[in-house]
């Protein structure tokens, strides 16, 4: 006799799951609306902002619609920056 167990999601853990996604669309549409000297901020400033706030880059990379690969490039870009100027 096999016993298998099935992971069902609970009413819980869905509603968790939706709050986050709101959460992340929040935060991309404030990122889109924020402006420096009547610019909008640049992808790599946003992407030095959301790792700054300690997130990780796959989420970085779902809130700024931009791939994984991109964000690690920037991620890659901002750490020599700070090397050189160190």
């Amino acid at each position: 006799m096999v016993c298998l167990l099935v992971r069902t999601t609970t009413r819980e853990e869905a509603d968790f799951k939706q709050i986050l996604r709101r959460l992340d669309v929040l935060i991309a549409v404030l990122l889109e609306m924020g402006q420096k000297n009547g610019k909008p901020i640049p992808v790599g400033t946003r992407v030095r902002i959301l790792s700054q706030a300690g997130m990780r880059p796959v989420e970085i990379s779902k809130i700024l619609g931009k791939s994984l690969s991109y964000v690690t490039k920037e991620l890659t870009l901002l750490r020599r920056g700070e090397r050189t100027s160190e």
